[in-house]
């Protein structure tokens, strides 16, 4: 039987979401939420315009408390690992998420993510990531020359089907917050990413508009404690909830994730984001 190609529709909503951004151009805003109300017009950081600070490879170990879609309470594991590979004669980083405790894969958009990024410019060479809505598809993103290619692989065949895709170039691949902990950061201050600098939504590795809104003092599971930015982004248009995002200049840059209720100030476990284990790896 002749493969179906796959729907570019959906291949570039895979490839250019920002991972809730989109919520952004609501026309309801919730009146606390005014200052993602003019999202769409921020400068946008694009390939090139940061360098990371401070990289070295790195493994990160998150504990993630949340509600699944049938109100379940879960507690499981998030892996990072990233390490610096070659890709033809360009210097690369790799970063892979792993769910950990994901056993049944109806959160499509976890499972394992793989990203290939040159490590200069952070330009997305290659990107692995589930399909959206399925509960084993892949899609392999060749972004390292042009036109940018998608290859969609049927786990159950292992047959692909190749699609090119009709997105701007260059992408940005790296994790959306590593760029914020190496920007030179301000209270107050507003970040985009460009349209195409998310190959897969994710609410660790995905974009989104962020609002620096000040610093706090965080100790991690681990006994250490580090003044980090807190850097928030929507949950949301229409209700007072931001997620808080706890952000450093070096690996693993992200120590946690809160949501917290703009009006009420309060925040809840259900939903966060901790660091329960660290280590660095030696240089190349």
């Amino acid at each position: 039987m002749e493969k179906r190609p796959v729907p570019l529709t959906l291949i570039v909503t895979a490839c250019v979401t920002l991972g809730g951004a989109q919520d952004a151009h609501s026309q309801a805003f919730h009146r606390t939420k005014a200052v993602f109300a003019d999202a769409e017009t921020w400068p946008a950081v694009s390939p090139g315009d940061i360098a990371l600070k401070n990289f070295q490879p790195f493994r990160a170990v998150y504990e993630r408390v949340y509600r699944d879609a049938q109100g379940r309470q879960r507690d499981d594991r998030v892996i990072i690992m990233a390490e610096r590979v070659a890709w033809g004669e360009t210097g690369a980083i790799m970063v892979s998420l792993i769910d950990a405790g994901n056993l049944d894969y109806n959160d499509t958009s976890a499972r394992v993510q793989t990203r290939v990024f040159a490590e200069d410019d952070q330009r997305l060479l290659m990107q692995i990531t589930p399909v959206p809505g399925t509960a084993k598809d892949y899609l392999l993103i060749h972004a390292d020359e042009a036109p940018i290619r998608a290859t969609r692989v049927d786990a159950a065949t292992g047959e692909g089907s190749v699609q090119p895709l009709e997105v701007p170039m260059p992408q940005l691949g790296a994790p959306a917050l590593w760029i914020v902990g190496s920007m030179a950061l301000d209270v107050g201050q507003r970040i985009r990413f460009a349209p195409a600098d998310a190959p897969a939504a994710s609410n660790i590795l995905g974009a989104r508009p962020f609002h620096v809104s000040g610093q706090e003092s965080v100790r991690t599971q681990l006994g250490s404690e580090h003044r980090a930015w807190v850097v928030s982004y929507p949950l949301g248009m229409t209700n007072a909830r931001v997620m808080q995002n706890f952000v450093i200049e070096r690996p693993p840059y992200l120590l946690g994730k809160r949501p917290m209720d703009l009006e009420s100030e309060e925040t809840t476990e259900i939903g966060t984001l901790r660091l329960i284990e660290f280590a660095t790896f030696g240089q190349r």
